[in-house]
């Protein structure tokens, strides 16, 4: 019966392919030895493998610097599931200055950074995050980036806008969830007009929510109350509660100086 291939195995053969032909065929066999030291509950011995073949005389010039990418990539993901977070923050960085940064690899180095208490850094690489995923198309991922950044930074109206913007590319529940927080941050900063485009936009996804209309009506009359000629806010009222709209109407007839103003169309 023919011996299972080890993970020592692997190595041997990854090792011999890099001194005959150079980083860019050993390559893959390193991966797969990674792989297979990782199956074996052995992380620590491919980390030391992956350190030693990028620390190689030659490594960097030998014209497999995708392969370097790829390899080093591999190092990082595993010295952060062995919690070194130092060792693989340096090692992620040292990927990114390499060449494009990929998305995966700029929100696993953010997530290390929250580790290390480094908040400012975390939300500098999830942004580009951002901006590499959307360059990738994949704006799901982009909206997880922007998502952790809210969560980050959950005083930021910037923040939670940016969210909810990538997120009406995708919809579903998570898109009113990020609305409904982001329509609390304009109240609480008293931005008017966007907390009523805000409220429109759940009420558009949720036409039952009765408690956003309530909400709405309450925020058109104030702002009729500042503005009484605010044809927007009239032209909502009206669609939602017509009936206020007249007694209101009624109520601002001497300031708007018509018998019964704004209560029809045009």
């Amino acid at each position: 019966m023919a011996r299972r291939t080890t993970a020592a195995d692997l190595r041997k053969k990854a090792q011999a392919a890099h001194r005959r032909k150079g980083l860019a065929d050993a390559a893959q066999p390193y991966l797969d030895a990674a792989a297979a030291f990782e199956s074996e509950g052995k992380a620590d011995e491919a980390i030391a493998m992956l350190s030693e073949a990028l620390s190689a005389p030659g490594a960097r010039s030998d014209g497999a610097t995708h392969q370097q990418r790829e390899l080093r990539r591999a190092l990082a993901h595993l010295l952060a599931h062995a919690r070194r977070v130092g060792d693989a923050i340096g090692e992620y960085e040292e990927l990114l200055k390499s060449g494009t940064p990929d998305a995966e690899s700029l929100q696993a180095l953010a997530q290390l950074y929250v580790a290390a208490g480094k908040t400012s850094l975390a939300t500098d690489r999830l942004r580009r995050a951002i901006d590499r995923s959307i360059a990738e198309g994949d704006i799901t991922q982009a909206a997880l980036a922007a998502g952790r950044i809210a969560e980050l930074m959950p005083d930021s109206i910037e923040a939670a806008a940016q969210h909810a913007a990538l997120l009406r590319n995708i919809g579903g529940d998570e898109l009113l969830a990020v609305l409904e927080r982001l329509s609390r941050m304009y109240q609480a900063a008293e931005k008017l007009a966007a907390e009523v485009a805000t409220c429109r936009e759940i009420l558009s996804l949720a036409p039952s929510r009765t408690d956003v209309k309530t909400r709405l009506v309450s925020l058109y009359t104030r702002i009729l109350e500042m503005d009484p000629r605010d044809d927007d806010a009239w032209q909502g009222l009206r669609v939602l509660d017509g009936e206020l709209a007249e007694q209101i109407a009624v109520l601002l007839m001497d300031e708007l100086g018509e018998t019964h103003p704004r209560t029809k169309a045009g």
